[in-house]
């Protein structure tokens, strides 16, 4: 049985009953059916994920943004559970894992064909996630991998990465393989730029792209413990999910999840 959880906070549009209408009317199109909540603030996201356990649902669909899905993750975390994911926000990230992001329509079609693929769960503080997280390493910013290997990084940017978003053009294509299910999280630092460079990748700069960078460096790890500066903030997406100092970890749970075939694993 299909359990979809909506998110209306996670809709980035301007017509949103309209859109919601038009989306459950595929649902049925597509024989996909199933019990359909709506989160408010009587019933947060959280509350619903945990009614749907509750209800021994086999197939959390979210329907809302990153965040979300963040906010479920955290709630099913370790439970025998498959989710499916139909993005609100066209920028969304985890919908790019998933190989979900091209429109709603493809979305409703791939929960319908059900693929379903197990993915590595990374464990930042106490929160979760399946994609990647970024962070500022222009003030400079002290790391430990493996608890083993110090390392001080200035320049752009960095990331922690399980899963790669999307594929780059990188200056040594086999240094850098993200895949979901391998057991590790691969750390990106980029450099300084100069400024002909700066202006050559400023789509991969804006994007946080760091791994398309010439001279980036990365790292193939299982535990990474960002040090320092104290309070500097790690996003996934555009959310704030930690806060340094903070351990990033690989996890022993392997999520279960609807993927389309052109996902990025």
């Amino acid at each position: 049985m299909y359990y979809y959880l909506i998110d209306p906070k996670g809709y980035r549009g301007k017509r949103f009953e309209y859109d919601q209408t038009r989306l459950l009317s595929l649902v049925t199109e597509y024989a996909v059916a199933g019990e359909v909540a709506r989160s408010t603030p009587l019933r947060t996201v959280e509350d619903l994920a945990l009614t749907a356990l509750s209800h021994d649902i086999k197939t959390l669909v979210i329907i809302g943004g990153d965040e979300t899905f963040t906010r479920v993750l955290r709630v099913v975390y370790g439970k025998p559970i498959t989710l499916g994911f139909i993005p609100l926000d066209p920028e969304s990230e985890v919908a790019k894992v998933l190989g979900v992001a091209e429109s709603v329509e493809q979305a409703v079609g791939v929960i319908a064909k059900r693929l379903v693929a197990p993915i590595d769960v990374v464990r930042v503080g106490q929160e979760f996630f399946i994609s990647a997280v970024r962070f500022d390493t222009g003030y400079g910013c002290e790391l430990m991998v493996d608890e083993s290997y110090r390392i001080s990084a200035g320049g752009i940017g960095g990331k922690i990465i399980n899963t790669q978003v999307q594929p780059a053009k990188l200056d040594a294509p086999d240094k850098f393989i993200a895949h979901a299910s391998d057991r590790k999280i691969e750390l990106v630092l980029a450099g300084k730029l100069s400024r002909l460079q700066s202006w050559r990748y400023r789509k991969l700069i804006e994007g946080n792209v760091y791994e398309g960078l010439p001279g980036s460096t990365v790292l193939h790890a299982q535990h990474i413990a960002v040090l320092s500066p104290e309070g500097m903030p790690l996003y996934v997406g555009h959310t704030v999910i930690a806060k340094a100092p903070v351990e990033v970890v690989v996890t022993d749970y392997s999520l279960k999840c609807v993927v389309g075939r052109n996902r990025h694993l």
